[in-house]
């Protein structure tokens, strides 16, 4: 029997199998507006084992009955509120009674439409005198005396002489990070990975510890594997809930060359390792194949930025000598 969510409009949601994730980004299955007061994903709903589960993302605050979860089992008429988002949990014989909300054919990213609650009434206001502005007068700035010599103004041959300098230093850094990041494209970044080339780990994920600012945030997987280094998740796999769901059995794939690599364990637990692939209770959340494409994008993008930055400071170099030689040429 198919299972629904019902929102105080009387609009329904339907639950197909799988995973339906609500939260405020516009990818999600069931999306809503941001001033709603939800994260990007707040909280996802599954079919597990047979019954419905609920789990919030980390850092999300959802009551279901009134009560904080972060992963429960969901019956009938439960009422599930997420910021200003108030859903009923119902079944399909009680769900049908409600009218249906239009959605695309399938169950995929951006099925639904956002939640839309209608605005309240538009009050004119009475209509106020028009009050005539006089325009100020424009500012007219004070004049600046320059001082100047039989050589030109001072202050600017000595801003010249920093900028042609400055320049010239500036040029000479792109090239250096240019040449390297070319090294990095066309000599240090190895082939597609093939399943040989992985280390598989199976076992229980516990938790999730999210590290650094918004800006360089890292996320770090917990488990009971008993590995001395910290399991890094790459950027674009978002940590689910529903992973450390208790009897969730998990397969990572690490990297052998990294894997083994005794290099990266020389700061003891604070060597990294990043997940390759990644499968839970037999939902495949990251492919060798996904890997395997994410590598291809980086090294094409340094293959273009590397290069590119040569010639940029090449071209900066070169207008700092052009710099220098009129400045040069100037004081003769």
């Amino acid at each position: 029997m198919s299972r629904s969510l019902i929102a105080p409009t009387g609009h329904f949601m339907p639950l197909s199998g799988g995973e339906t994730c609500v939260g405020s980004d516009p990818s999600v299955h069931i999306p809503v507006r941001a001033e709603m007061g939800l994260m990007p994903r707040h909280f996802v709903i599954a079919e597990l084992e047979g019954g419905w589960h609920l789990g919030a993302y980390e850092g999300a605050a959802v009551w279901v009955n009134g009560q904080p979860v972060r992963v429960t089992v969901l019956n009938d008429g439960d009422r599930i509120v997420a910021g200003q988002l108030e859903l009923v949990y119902r079944d399909e014989s009680e769900a049908t009674r409600a009218p249906v909300m239009q959605a695309q054919p399938s169950l995929t990213p951006n099925s639904f439409q956002p939640l839309q609650i209608d605005p309240p009434p538009i009050v004119e206001e009475p209509e106020q005198p028009s009050v005539v502005r006089t325009p100020m007068p424009e500012r007219v700035p004070s004049p600046r005396v320059i001082y100047r010599t039989e050589l030109g103004d001072v202050t600017s041959l000595a801003r010249g002489k920093r900028d042609h300098l400055l320049m010239i230093l500036i040029g000479l850094v792109l090239i250096g990070i240019g040449g390297l990041t070319t090294k990095l494209a066309f000599f240090d970044v190895s082939g597609p990975l093939k399943p040989a080339d992985l280390v598989i780990k199976e076992g229980r994920i516990t938790g999730v510890l999210v590290r650094g600012r918004k800006a360089r945030r890292t996320t770090e997987l917990r488990t009971d594997l008993g590995l001395p280094r910290t399991i890094e998740l790459p950027d674009d796999l978002r940590y689910n809930p529903m992973w450390s769901r208790p009897g969730s059995v998990a397969k990572i794939g690490f990297v052998k060359e990294h894997f083994d690599n005794k290099k990266l364990n020389m700061l003891g637990t604070q060597g990294t390792l990043k997940v390759a692939t990644l499968e839970v209770d037999g939902t495949q959340y990251r492919s060798l194949a996904k890997h395997n494409a994410e590598e291809e994008s980086q090294k094409q993008l340094f293959a273009l930025a590397g290069p590119g930055m040569v010639l940029g400071g090449l071209f900066v170099m070169m207008l700092g000598w052009e710099k220098w030689k009129s400045r040069r040429a100037a004081r003769r």
